[in-house]
């Protein structure tokens, strides 16, 4: 793995679970750092206090987020951005392909991300668009779709991820030449 693609303590940069997803998009979003209760608010009912303080703690020990004491609560925020922590991804990702197989497989990571590319900017096209209301348009645009209903990952990250990989791909092909 790449010195870019570690913390400061040495630990790689690993995809976010579904929570962990979720803690992380609530203050990606926000404008400002967030307490506890605040991101469960952003959650929306159904989330325990508990467990999301101990997984925002969490990615505070994983160096992706930082807090500060304000009175008696800790404020949290991101360390990186969003395409920035996309980008280690899937540097990270690409990196241990390429070692774990060989440069020669290169290719067929290449051959894959253009087979999957274009069902996966269909399906966020699709996720994005703008369902007519009955009632006639309304004056608020809805809020964009980040996650998949069925699979509750990032939909927009996905297809920044495939288009950072290939990216990173070309660059690692062009350099072999």
């Amino acid at each position: 793995m790449t010195e870019q693609n570690e913390n400061r303590s040495g630990h790689a940069l690993r995809g976010l679970g579904a929570l962990e997803a979720q803690l992380m998009e609530a203050l990606w979003v926000s404008e400002s750092p967030l307490t506890v209760q605040e991101v469960v608010d952003a959650l929306g009912p159904g989330h325990n206090y508990k467990t999301v303080m101990t997984v925002l703690n969490r990615l505070v020990e994983k160096e992706l987020l930082g807090r500060e004491l304000d009175g008696r609560a800790y404020r949290y925020h991101p360390r990186m951005s969003r395409l920035e922590f996309l980008r280690a991804v899937a540097d990270e990702l690409v990196h241990g392909y390429l070692e774990a197989y060989g440069a020669e497989s290169g290719t067929h990571l290449t051959d894959a991300v253009d087979a999957v590319l274009p069902r996966a900017a269909a399906a966020a096209e699709k996720a994005e668009a703008p369902t007519p209301s009955p009632a006639g348009p309304s004056e608020t645009p809805a809020p964009p779709v980040y996650y998949d209903t069925d699979e509750r990952r990032p939909a927009m990250a996905s297809v920044i991820g495939i288009a950072a990989l290939l990216q990173i791909i070309t660059l690692f092909l062009r350099r072999k030449r």
